[in-house]
């Protein structure tokens, strides 16, 4: 069962940008869902999991720790999603929640990763 595509503004066609979007999501997603980034909870493993299950996958970047782990986490994702693609399963877009504050360590080599 595919998501309801309603809320694509009134006048837009699938040849739009976002009517492209809304089409893509729709051909991937089962449940109109976003699985929410847990702090400490979320992990690859979990992503995979919600992204083949239908729904976007995501987690805090802060999860990988130390940061250099980062990419180690997006390249086990996206192999993991395209192995599934390659199945001929639909999987779901994942995303990372990116914390930006002032003063972090962090966000400009999670910015680049």
């Amino acid at each position: 069962m595919s998501p309801d595509l309603s809320a694509i503004p009134s006048g837009s066609s699938t040849a739009s940008p976002a009517g492209q979007a809304g089409r893509q999501l729709s051909d991937t997603l089962r449940l109109p869902a976003i699985a929410s980034p847990m702090l400490i909870v979320s992990n690859p493993d979990m992503v995979i999991a919600q992204c083949t299950s239908g729904m976007i996958g995501t987690f805090p970047v802060l999860n990988a720790r130390p940061q250099p782990e980062l990419s180690v986490w997006l390249e086990r994702i996206e192999t993991a999603l395209a192995q599934a693609r390659a199945e001929g399963r639909p999987v779901a877009p994942h995303g990372v929640n990116l914390v930006i504050r002032a003063g972090s360590d962090r966000f400009a080599d999670d910015l680049a990763t």
